[in-house]
């Protein structure tokens, strides 16, 4: 009875037309020195190579940008769309077994050049939704009623490598049947 909509941001959709519109060709980032990575003295982190890692300011901006979602609500029956949040990084948002919370998963800077955007920090909460037929508010705003943090997950690249090796922290959220 309801869908969850995973949207661009209307701010981004049309900065990208317009990008889309202009003539000439995008500029290139010339940098202005190598890029250098130092390791906190006397601290181990091992960590496994990994290929298309962010490499720079500018790649953190160009991430923000393509990972920020706007999360809407759509009531199939009353056809009414509802703005949940405000545009965020979420990574996932998943649905209670009985429909009136969504758990939202969230990436949160300081992001890390030396492992993949699966393991930058990111925090978890539990959002309670409006009930089935409430009329969502005239001002086309926020229609979380209620938001509880669950956790709020450091960056993990401090994982050791051998292959039994796990997180140090909470892990695998999900709902209970």
């Amino acid at each position: 009875q309801r869908l969850l909509l995973i949207t661009v941001p209307m701010s981004e959709a049309a900065d990208a037309g317009a990008r889309a519109g202009a003539a000439g060709k995008p500029s290139l980032q010339v940098p202005s020195g190598p890029s250098i990575q130092e390791s906190v003295p006397g601290e181990e982190a091992p960590n496994r190579t990994y290929q298309d890692l962010l490499k720079s300011p500018e790649d953190e901006e160009v991430y923000e940008k393509f990972t920020t979602v706007q999360l809407l609500f759509f009531d199939i029956t009353s056809r009414l769309t509802v703005q949940l949040g405000t545009p965020d990084m979420n990574r996932a948002a998943i649905f209670s077994p009985d429909g009136r919370f969504l758990l939202v998963s969230a990436t949160r800077k300081p992001f890390s050049y030396a492992v993949p955007d699966g393991r930058f920090a990111r925090e978890l909460e539990v959002w309670e939704l409006p009930a089935l037929g409430d009329e969502p508010g005239s001002s086309g705003g926020d229609a979380i009623r209620a938001r509880w943090p669950v956790a709020s997950l450091p960056v993990r690249d401090k994982i050791p490598t051998p292959n039994d090796a796990v997180e140090d922290c909470p892990r695998e959220f999900s709902w209970r049947e």
